[in-house]
């Protein structure tokens, strides 16, 4: 039997450790699914679900799972109960994070009082009036039904989250079910689950600060006001899409921090996609770039393997360099191993076997219709590219001899020497420079784990 497609989409600007110890266990326990993770960084969520959505369709998954990453403490069950739900829309019962947060994000009731179920009252599943979309599965085939855009912002007060109900509403318009799976419940650190006692710990809350009902909404109405201006402003920042092979789901965590721990400030959107294999064929996951390549016509691309992370400064010095070179259509820069053995930019290294996907970023509408070599070309298919690319069009590369990229920094513990690259042409100085550059930035990791 085929297995069911789902596409797990988490639109954010950084993510919690709680977060992503949940998300990543899901990852390794799921045996039933065949599950495409993606992270959108720095959009308004509305933005970024739509996105989602957009892909979801085109691509014909099965699902598009939605989930928050102010949430922890899901797991893979949770999945399972809301896809033998069969609903077009499901979800489990989690807290709001925000004033009020005695309210779950699932109605029961008909009518205007928008009563909620209390945390411990029923099991089972049952069909709600709106449920919430910060943990939620939703049908393809539901979506395909509603008018664009998908989710949509608006107006509301804290009691009700508006925008959750507004697409539950649109879904049960078209004759689509929203089940609420009553088995399962995302804690709370913070909050009791007697919602009677939760009615206590909001008076203490308003009274502890000195503000009223009235100070909320007030507070409410102008962070909404900021809120809509921003996403009435059209998005400049640079698209960059992010390619993950991975067959370690135990390091996506770290490659995650590196992202968002990075060096700022930059103008990059980054799109991260994390795209799951097996240990079989390491080269097996080049075909799935290529279509990448394919359906995605816009924006600046870059590969990040599993067994390594970002360099801290690398995502900065990108912008900074295209803001400076707006013509620019492919930055290289130089790269660093464990041990502090480095590799220059240069033209004369853009050839298989010499450069790593890590150290540059390439322009999609310079790349035009090359594309990574496969087959027996694939061991060298990230230097293959650069290759192709710079005998295409060498006026369109920025070489930067800042070594800000990592090779498979990852792969140990530690930061080892890159074997397939020679530093033989590399000054004796700037290899010492280099080999302390890595012990600071060891010390500095150690420091941060801590």
């Amino acid at each position: 039997m085929r297995k069911k497609r789902i596409l797990l989409g988490v639109v954010t600007t950084m993510v919690e450790k709680d977060f992503l110890n949940s998300y990543t266990q899901l990852l390794a326990d799921n045996k039933n699914y065949e599950i495409t993770p993606r992270f959108i960084w720095n959009h308004p969520v509305v933005i970024g679900n739509n996105m989602l959505a957009e892909e979801c369709i085109k691509d014909k998954y099965d699902y598009l799972m939605l989930v928050s990453r102010q949430y922890h403490g899901f797991n893979i069950d949770m999945l399972h109960s809301m896809v033998k739900s069969k609903a077009d829309v499901s979800t489990v019962r989690y807290r709001y994070t925000n004033f009020p947060f005695t309210h779950m994000p699932m109605d029961h009731e008909i009518g205007d009082d928008h009563k909620l179920l209390s945390v411990n009252e029923k099991t089972g599943n049952r069909e709600v009036k709106f449920a919430g979309l910060d943990f939620c599965l939703i049908k393809r085939s539901i979506l395909e039904k509603l008018d664009t855009p998908y989710f949509r912002e608006c107006n509301g007060d804290n009691l009700i989250h508006k925008s959750h109900f507004d697409f539950s509403s649109r879904v049960r318009e078209v004759g689509g079910k929203v089940i609420g799976c009553l088995d399962h419940y995302i804690p709370h650190e913070f909050i009791s689950d007697n919602i009677h006692t939760n009615i206590r710990e909001v008076y203490d809350f308003m009274n502890n600060k000195k503000k009223t009902v009235e100070d909320y909404r007030k507070e409410g109405k102008v962070v909404r006001e900021e809120y809509d201006k921003m996403i009435a402003t059209p998005l400049t920042d640079t698209q960059v899409h992010i390619f993950t092979p991975s067959a370690r789901p135990q390091n996506i965590k770290l490659i995650n921090e590196s992202i968002y721990r990075a060096e700022g400030p930059h103008n990059l959107a980054i799109n991260w996609h994390i795209m799951y294999k097996n240990h079989d064929n390491k080269f097996n996951i080049i075909p799935n770039y290529n279509k990448y390549l394919d359906a995605i016509k816009t924006g600046w691309f870059t590969f990040m393997c599993d067994d390594n992370m970002f360099h801290p400064g690398l995502f900065k010095a990108f912008s900074d360099t295209l803001d400076k070179n707006p013509n620019m259509g492919v930055y290289v820069v130089g790269i660093i191993g464990h041990k502090g053995a480095v590799q220059m930019a240069g033209p004369q290294f853009c050839k298989p076997f010499h450069s790593d996907a890590s150290q540059y970023f390439f322009n999609r509408e310079v790349l035009g219709d090359l594309r990574f070599a496969t087959g027996e070309m694939a061991h060298g298919a990230d230097g293959q590219l650069l290759q192709d690319l710079y005998a295409q069009c060498p006026d369109k590369f920025i070489f930067d001899n800042r070594i800000i990229a990592y090779h498979e920094a990852l792969k140990v513990d530690g930061f080892r020497g890159i074997e397939c690259y020679s530093d033989k042409d590399v000054p004796k100085q700037v290899q010492d420079e280099m080999q302390k550059a890595a012990k600071l930035e060891v010390e500095k990791e150690l420091q941060i784990a801590k």
